[in-house]
């Protein structure tokens, strides 16, 4: 092997994309493809299909490489492709008859991790803030947006001038009252969570602006937007395990 890297195991959305890896039968060389099913003729050798893995456009980690080699005459049936890390942001030299077929950045456990952490990045009674990037603090775990068992689990943090807010929806980039909302991140509370209360409230004298609060100031009120209970790890499924650490 060249290198190890980490990829799904199956696709979380319809946008994760297909990669195949086949074995050319008497010569144990390998295939790897964008595609489901490895099996057929490529590089004038036959495949048999062996294994899928799947990879995301929003993957953080190395670049991988897969590249591939024709051989000619009596060689042509050791033709074959190989997967590689990128040097300093190259898919290798062409020297040695390896020409680059596609490129992917590897999944990084913190892209794959079901639960999240919504952050309140408030500063006293000032405007919300909001973050998925704190490891402590007044925090709300939630999960994945594409984890959502159905549309009305997903939520999402829009971002103006000088505050946060969260709408419903996968995206909250948009114009709202002359005020425009520039998206974050989105994220899934999941009506089965078994964790404390935490909600998103609107002040009537407030305008546009939210807070976010929990515990009491959660069940009731004409102020309460959205209502949520905290994933707690005893609500993770294997559903949810979708981390592949196999070399390649």
């Amino acid at each position: 092997h060249l290198t190890s890297f980490k990829v799904l195991s199956r696709p979380r959305t319809p946008m994760d994309t297909p990669v195949c890896v086949a074995e050319a039968e008497g010569t144990w060389t390998a295939r790897v493809a964008t595609k489901q099913n490895c099996s057929g003729q490529a590089l004038d050798v036959n495949w048999i299909h062996r294994e899928n893995f799947w990879i995301g456009a929003d993957g953080t980690g190395p670049e991988i490489c897969v590249r591939f080699k024709k051989e000619a005459g009596k060689k042509e049936k050791w033709s074959r492709w190989q997967i590689e890390r990128a040097t300093h942001g190259t898919c290798g030299k062409e020297e040695g008859g390896y020409t680059t077929d596609f490129s992917f950045r590897s999944m990084e456990a913190e892209d794959l991790q079901a639960r999240h952490f919504l952050c309140d990045a408030s500063i006293g009674a000032g405007p919300m803030r909001l973050s998925f990037a704190c490891s402590e603090g007044r925090r709300h775990a939630v999960l994945r947006s594409d984890l959502a068992a159905n549309e009305d689990e997903v939520f999402c943090v829009g971002r103006a001038e000088h505050t946060d807010r969260v709408f419903r929806g996968h995206n909250c980039s948009r114009v709202e009252h002359d005020v425009k909302w520039h998206h974050q991140a989105s994220f899934a509370a999941p009506s089965t969570a078994s964790g404390d209360l935490w909600c998103i409230r609107q002040p009537r004298e407030s305008g546009h602006l939210q807070r976010i609060s929990a515990g009491e100031d959660c069940k009731s009120g004409s102020e309460l937007m959205f209502s949520f209970h905290e994933v707690e790890l005893e609500d993770l499924t294997e559903a949810h395990g979708i981390l592949s650490l196999g070399p390649f």
